[in-house]
């Protein structure tokens, strides 16, 4: 809880109060006197203020959008919108923490910073100083790792966000270069929140896209019924089609498709 308040700037009795009021999920205990915040926390309690003190949001009104759109996350993504059509950038440049403070809040050590920076993992805008987002991407590539996943297995993030942002670069420059824009600032900023824009929708689309369709093809889960509820979601209740009919019929017979296998 320390760790939280220092990080975000609010108190605990403010904290506990907002997970009280549905605000922010329970964390989870640890022990009887213990919780765990994880990474998430942060950006929440960030998401809150800000439909606070951007537009005097109520904390009942940020509550009813919490359950109308598919729970506390949603406030990631209303956040990431607004800032980026506000302001034509996302707003990240927050307080910032020394090296020393980076470590203490994260939990790493010399060796595993240096390594995240070195594979272009963490991106901080100063050397030496990062702020919340590094600490927040920091601990959630501590949660994969924990679950068992390798730097080389999450490194197709910086290296796809490093193509995209060329390209993106280079047809902004192409646009520019056609009808060099009167003022140069406004431009900018109009580039930027094109660029955030389109990344969202494209990116958030195609993954929702894909991974339904692995989903609809492999039984990832080993559960039927999850299956047989989806087909049940996008029909409304009524009959499945030829295609999810014979995904049904497999059942948990077991499916090595997609790299998934059933035990």
């Amino acid at each position: 809880m320390r760790e939280l308040e220092a990080l975000t700037g609010e108190t605990k009795a403010t904290i506990l109060f907002w997970v009280s009021q549905g605000l922010l999920p329970p964390p989870r205990k640890t022990s009887r006197n213990m919780a765990w915040y994880d990474y998430r926390y942060p950006r929440m309690i960030e998401a809150i203020r800000f439909f606070q003190r951007q537009f005097n949001r109520s904390l009942s009104e940020i509550r009813e959008y919490i359950e109308a759109f598919g729970g506390h996350e949603a406030l990631f993504s209303a956040q990431d919108d607004l800032q980026i059509f506000l302001l034509g950038y996302e707003n990240t440049r927050g307080k910032t923490f020394s090296r020393q403070e980076f470590l203490q809040i994260t939990g790493m050590d010399e060796e595993e910073l240096e390594e995240l920076l070195r594979v272009g993992l963490l991106v901080p805008w100063e050397e030496g100083r990062f702020e919340s987002s590094e600490i927040n991407a920091a601990k959630a590539i501590r949660a994969h790792r924990a679950e068992g996943a390798t730097l080389e297995e999450l490194l197709f993030y910086p290296e796809a966000a490093r193509r995209l942002s060329l390209l993106e670069v280079q047809f902004t420059l192409r646009r520019w270069k056609a009808k060099p824009p009167e003022n140069p600032e406004e431009a900018l900023r109009g580039a930027l929140r094109q660029a955030a824009l389109a990344r969202h929708y494209y990116c958030s689309r195609l993954f929702r896209k894909n991974l339904d369709a692995i989903l609809d093809e492999t039984d990832v889960f080993c559960d039927g019924d999850f299956r047989k509820n989806r087909g049940s979601q996008r029909a409304g209740g009524g009959s499945a089609s030829p295609k999810e009919a014979d995904s049904e019929r497999e059942g948990n017979q077991g499916s090595e498709r997609e790299g998934f296998a059933c035990p």
